[in-house]
């Protein structure tokens, strides 16, 4: 009985219990999740404002992300009341992508620096389109350019997070196991150390002529 418990805690320690990196990956999901929905709600809210209706037609949301061909092809500059627009529009989002950012960094900080990347180059074609020197048209080109060549290097390092933690979730388990194949053997060393200490006794019986004893 003594062994089966031993065996039971050791199988326990080796394979039961999560590791690191899966609580790790985890809560990479979890914290992405919810991030990526308050993100939504957030500039969601700000797109909501009535004064920003005039431009509302022109702006990707993280819902509809694509542009649709009548903004690809848009060959109109926008008027200095749209630009004025764009402008108020684009600080009312600062403040859900500061959020974003730091939610991001907590979780995944290797994806910050692309983000910031992608959010820097996204703001030098608002600041080209808010100073009228690109039409609505090249700005959405210009924009979806960016995304899409941005999108591989999001890809690689999300699979280079993965791998990660993939391979600290076997490091562990190969710990764990050495850790449970240690206490086994220390176990089943003591087992023989209590056997071999143990009094031993010697019974005798006699049949007759003859007397057989046995020591256990």
């Amino acid at each position: 009985m003594r062994m089966l418990m031993l065996c039971l805690v050791a199988v326990s320690l080796a394979a039961c219990t999560a590791t690191a990196a899966q609580q790790e990956s985890q809560k990479i999901a979890q914290v992405s999740q919810v991030s990526m929905n308050n993100l939504k709600a957030c500039i969601q809210a700000a797109n909501s404002k009535p004064q920003y209706l005039p431009i509302i037609r022109h702006i990707t949301t993280p819902d509809n992300p694509d542009y649709r061909m009548a903004e690809l092809t848009d060959d109109t500059k926008p008027t200095k009341a749209e630009a004025k627009l764009l402008m108020a529009l684009h600080d009312d989002k600062i403040p859900c992508k500061k959020v974003a950012m730091d939610e991001m960094w907590s979780v995944t900080p290797s994806l910050v620096p692309i983000m910031n990347n992608l959010m820097t180059r996204r703001d030098e074609v608002m600041l080209r389109l808010v100073k009228r020197q690109l039409t609505w048209g090249q700005a959405a080109q210009e924009d979806q350019r960016i995304v899409a060549e941005m999108m591989p290097q999001f890809a690689a390092a999300s699979v280079q997070i993965k791998r990660d933690l993939d391979n600290a979730h076997q490091t562990e388990l190969a710990q764990r196991q050495a850790e449970s194949d240690a206490m086994m053997q220390w176990y089943m060393q003591q087992e023989m150390i209590r056997a071999m200490n143990r009094p031993q006794r010697t019974r005798c019986h006699t049949h007759g002529p003859r007397t057989d004893c046995v020591t256990k």
